[in-house]
């Protein structure tokens, strides 16, 4: 340990286990604490990371620093706990998921000669596939702390938690429900930790309303959608024919016009790149009858709740993945992702390793086009690398003459979802539709009798 001066004068012992006083590094002093353990048989040091200076104001915040850090460590040890004891948000989320994990290995082992016995959160118990779709909750939470996932979980504010409805809006195209699915899975974090006094309450999350027209996205015109096809081609051919433009930035252009196809013409969910399984990949592009008449192409995916769905490609998108499997050969990639880098960048990536988004790309073309927006303006205004996919849902309705069941159940959503998100009904738009089939078996002569038509 490091010899640590207690300046002379100076109320060093602050408690019978604080003790504070700064060591010597260079030309520099900083304030540390020595921590007293078991009854002064073990202690331990800290850092402050405040400067010292001989003066009543530097060392009452060194007293401050040294006994919010006491207050951590003792809460810690109070409960039995080692004081160097994690208790980050993330290892609570951990400590929950082995914790039912273990359970549901055992009731599955136990349903093979007798009953299982761990219950679950509802009237059921405990199995490997309950324990799946949790884990895969937590993945998909994990984002939204970000930095804070590291925190304490006793210092992590209920004013950020209520924020989680917002961003989830912004992020993923959710139901309510899927939404208040995964405010439970937090809330069930916090449970865990109440039950083993890490934290003194469990927080009440706001939850999300169940008003799904709030959450209508601007829906992409196809106008747009040719515009931005256009400038892509446009942005590709302007690097292929640049005698200074690298390998990578032709790929990366490339690629980029072949994924607006893609995610247009199929309307799987655009992968975010937080999850490398949610990534685009060849195993999941399926064909049938390759050459026949009854030649099917579709894209194997799943739901946010874990679902299987087969989202059908369309015919006019067969030639894009026709190129794709082209420009794989050519570049010779064994890389199991549809999109890949194709070059080494130092410190980025390496060569076959995924291109996670393409949200630089997008953002440029809509600054390019005129369809970006400021920062802040609401979703309803703005547009997404989602719209993609909303605009394959929109199309479908529009031109597809089909049950919105159908589509619902091959774009891995719900009908409610369709009907309230993307389905613009309007008698007036529909009346064909609406009106076909329809032949009248009388018939109405001109002539009147008494003011009364003559029916024949």
């Amino acid at each position: 340990m490091p010899k640590l001066v207690y300046p002379e004068g100076t109320r060093t012992q602050i408690t019978d286990n604080i003790r504070i006083g700064y060591r010597e590094k260079g030309a520099s002093k900083t304030w540390y604490a020595r921590f007293y353990w078991e009854q002064g048989r073990t202690h331990a040091y800290y850092s402050l990371k405040l400067p010292y200076e001989d003066s009543q104001t530097s060392q009452r915040l060194a007293e401050e620093a040294a006994r919010k850090k006491y207050s951590g460590f003792h809460s810690r040890v109070s409960r039995g706990e080692h004081y160097t004891s994690d208790m980050s948000l993330r290892n609570m989320s951990y400590r929950y998921l082995k914790e039912i994990r273990k359970k549901a290995q055992e009731n599955d082992e136990l349903a093979q000669t007798g009953l299982p016995k761990w219950k679950d959160h509802k009237d059921g118990f405990w199995t490997v596939k309950k324990y799946n779709k949790r884990e895969t909750y937590h993945n998909q939470i994990a984002p939204f702390f970000k930095g804070k996932w590291n925190h304490n979980i006793a210092d992590i504010p209920l004013r950020f938690l209520n924020t989680f409805v917002e961003w989830a809006l912004k992020e993923h195209d959710w139901a309510p429900s899927t939404i208040n699915y995964h405010i439970t899975e937090i809330r069930r974090i916090w449970v865990c930790a109440f039950e083993k006094g890490y934290v003194e309450h469990i927080p009440t999350i706001k939850r999300a309303p169940q008003d799904l027209r709030k959450r209508r996205r601007r829906h992409l015109k196809e106008e747009e959608w040719d515009l931005m096809i256009e400038w892509a081609a446009e942005r590709y051919r302007a690097r292929y024919q640049s005698p200074s433009s690298d390998p990578e930035s032709i790929d990366l252009a490339y690629q980029y016009y072949l994924w607006l196809h893609v995610i247009g013409y199929t309307g799987v969910r655009p992968p975010h790149g937080q999850v490398l399984k949610n990534l685009l990949h060849w195993d999941s592009y399926k064909v049938e009858g390759r050459g026949t008449p009854d030649e099917t192409r579709v894209f194997h995916r799943f739901d946010e709740k874990n679902k299987e769905y087969f989202a059908a490609i369309m015919p006019e998108c067969w030639d894009i993945f026709d190129l794709l499997e082209e420009f794989r050969e050519l570049k010779g990639l064994d890389s199991t992702y549809i999109f890949a880098h194709t070059e080494d960048k130092d410190g980025c990536w390496e060569r076959g390793e995924p291109i996670k988004n393409f949200r630089t790309s997008w953002r440029t073309m809509l600054k390019e086009l005129g369809l970006d927006m400021p920062k802040g303006t609401p979703q309803a205004q703005t547009l997404q690398p989602y719209s993609l996919r909303a605009y394959y849902i929109t199309m479908r309705l529009r031109y597809g003459d089909m049950r919105i069941e159908d589509l619902a159940e091959a774009t891995g959503t719900s009908v409610e979802m369709i009907k309230e998100i993307y389905y613009e009904f309007t008698t007036q738009k529909q009346y064909k539709s609406l009106t076909s089939g329809s032949v009248p078996e009388r018939t109405i002569t001109r002539e009147r009798k008494e003011g009364y038509a003559i029916l024949k």
